[in-house]
């Protein structure tokens, strides 16, 4: 019995620990930081895999948000982004969201013409694919999950 014992707990710290693993933040060794930006400077970053990239400032995160769609054969130029009134814009519109589909060998550059410092970071990256094998890998884990549970609560009580 006890061996099952260790088994469940074993199966409910992997139910426990599967969601953290399925939300990937991505490379931290090249996530996209711009550091402080002051009004006049700029920020470049070049993009290496498809996938999602999430991004906000810091310092306004409900007004200057966005994501990336980095995605094969999407427009390969620069991306220019400026910072304005504490909002995002893009091609003279501005927006407290933008969204962009860029090529992996693209670039964006953030440009801060506010007068409020801003810093632009990445909030999740989400390679190509791993959707697909985190919504296959969910029903695994729930299995795991209630068979750990099942064969805990299934003890007899006062057994070793």
């Amino acid at each position: 019995m006890r061996l099952e014992r260790c088994l469940a707990i074993l199966l409910l710290v992997a139910l426990a620990t599967v969601p953290a693993a399925l939300a990937h933040s991505g490379d931290d060794d090249h996530s996209l930081d711009s550091r402080d930006l002051e009004r006049g400077f700029s920020y470049k970053y070049w993009f290496e895999e498809a996938g999602t990239l999430e991004y906000a400032c810091t310092y306004h995160p409900d007004e200057m948000s966005g994501r990336f769609l980095i995605r094969e054969g999407a427009p390969s130029d620069g991306v220019f982004v400026d910072l304005r009134d504490t909002r995002l814009v893009h091609n003279d519109t501005a927006m407290l969201f933008l969204e962009l589909e860029v090529a992996p060998d693209a670039y964006v550059e953030f440009v801060n013409h506010d007068q409020d410092v801003h810093r632009i970071a990445q909030t999740r990256f989400t390679p190509v694919g791993a959707e697909e094998s985190s919504s296959a890998s969910l029903p695994l884990a729930l299995a795991a999950g209630v068979l750990g549970l099942v064969l805990f609560l299934g003890r007899r009580p006062g057994a070793p």
